[in-house]
């Protein structure tokens, strides 16, 4: 299958992978949010200003001093969005695109990027462009979209670097040219974009993996992570398990690769199975190994489930019937409390008072745009 390119942003930080997202937009950190007035007359929302407007917005977003409450945060962002704010302008056009709070209306978020994208703000802009390059709101135009984000790449938005990176190295629209990709890569990198610093390292790691280019991605990957790349949790821990050469703590490959599976990454499980199966480095634990073989099944559906058929079965047998079925349940019961598997984990966002986000998941299929967490709504955290 053809990969695609990351997609949005709001106003935190999106997707990755490989599936162009839209783009959200991490506010600053301020007051919380329960020390805000909620308005109880027509009088009183009359008289707030845009920034107490998006303040509520981010208050039902996270259920800070009120319930939490999606419509309503869209509402707040919406008003705010109306009154000409352009990060408000981009945040709405997000929850439309996602459907979040709002009925899903991609025509309806892509007008919201052009407003916010013709007030300057370059991450509405991006999202503009993978709207056309998609054709998601708008009559496909490739052409354009591709302008559109690299008239945000020349006005140094890193994040664009990145996105044309995966257009040039996915043939997405224009031909396959892995030097230019590797160009917007390092671009991107410079400007720590946290997928662009994640697709630099596995290009480090896969085409010359030398000993310099191994440090350098491994470096890079360090840098992904701390922009809450989950997928930079996996390559890294799994670029230590096969390189004990590299600096790191000697329980840090298997420490990224814990965090990524709690994110929902269910390779990353079925590498954790893999080590226990084996005792690479650790001691041999099987029911470990069964436990995270089953999470992976639960996480990665029908693709994981093929995976790893085989070491469940081998494994079951070497466990009481009793020891697989709790091991079992415990799989279940970890999926059932984690709906939604996360592409990006933030550490520090939450304490944000416009524009909250702890995590984003992974895009539904056919949905260009995963879903944003609030602090009270994350299911994993880094």
């Amino acid at each position: 299958m053809k990969p695609s390119v990351p997609l949005c942003y709001c106003n935190a930080l999106l997707c990755g992978c490989t599936v162009l997202c839209f783009v959200l937009a991490l506010g600053t950190p301020g007051a919380a949010a329960s020390q805000l007035k909620i308005p109880r007359t027509q009088a009183e929302v009359k008289r707030l200003s845009v920034k107490q407007e998006i303040q509520l917005g981010a208050a039902y977003m996270a259920g800070r001093g009120v319930p939490q409450d999606f419509v309503k945060a869209a509402y707040w962002y919406e008003r705010a969005a109306n009154a000409g704010d352009p990060l408000a302008q981009n945040q709405i056009g997000y929850f439309y695109q996602s459907g979040m709070g709002v009925r899903q209306d991609p025509a309806r978020a892509a007008l919201w990027y052009q407003r916010s994208a013709d007030s300057g703000f370059l991450k509405a802009k991006v999202n503009l462009g993978v709207a056309y390059l998609w054709g998601v709101g708008v009559k496909k135009d490739a052409q354009l979209g591709y302008e559109l984000i690299h008239q945000a790449a020349v006005q140094n938005c890193g994040v664009a670097d990145a996105y044309l990176g995966e257009i040039h190295s996915f043939g997405m629209g224009v031909p396959v040219d892995r030097e230019a990709a590797r160009g917007w890569y390092e671009r991107g990198a410079h400007a720590n974009d946290s997928l662009a610093e994640f697709r630099l390292a596995v290009l480090l790691s896969t085409e010359n993996p030398s000993g310099q280019n191994l440090l350098k991605a491994s470096k890079l990957f360090r840098q992904s992570i701390k922009g809450g790349y989950v997928a930079a949790q996996h390559s890294l821990g799994l670029l230590l398990i096969n390189h004990p050469e590299l600096p790191g703590r000697p329980d840090e490959a298997v420490d990224h690769l814990q965090k990524a599976s709690q994110a929902g990454f269910w390779q990353s499980s079925a590498v954790l199975g893999s080590i226990y199966r084996d005792g690479t480095r650790i001691p041999r634990d099987e029911g470990k190994a069964f436990y995270y073989f089953k999470l992976a099944q639960v996480q990665g559906g029908e693709t994981a489930l093929r995976t790893v058929a085989k070491d469940v079965s081998i494994l079951s047998r070497e466990l009481t019937p009793d020891q697989a079925a709790t091991l079992s349940a415990k799989a279940e019961e970890w999926s059932n409390s984690h709906p939604l598997a996360l592409q990006f984990v933030f550490k520090d966002s939450g304490s944000s008072n416009e524009f909250p986000v702890s995590a984003i998941s992974v895009a539904n299929e056919g949905i260009h745009s995963g879903r944003l967490d609030a602090p009270s709504a994350a299911k994993a955290e880094p």
